[in-house]
């Protein structure tokens, strides 16, 4: 399955699971240059909240660059 850029629709990526995109991304500290993966519904609002620090995991390695996402069905 090809990525789909950050601007793309949810019809363009193909793929709607209940009503609900889905995603896997790869982020990348830019304090400590270590990579973080994760899955959300809601990829810009999770990557807000890590670059925020309110995800107690990632919080010390603020800020992050999304380096990469795709969608998935489940």
């Amino acid at each position: 399955m090809a990525p789909c850029p950050p601007s793309c629709t949810r019809e363009q990526a193909g793929i709607v699971f209940n009503n609900k995109m889905h995603y896997v991304y790869v982020l990348k500290s830019k304090k400590d240059s270590k990579l973080y993966y994760g899955f959300t519904d809601d990829l810009e609002r999770r990557l807000s909240e890590h670059n925020r620090g309110t995800v107690k995991s990632t919080k010390s390695r603020t800020p992050f660059e999304l380096m990469y996402f795709e969608t998935v069905d489940t």
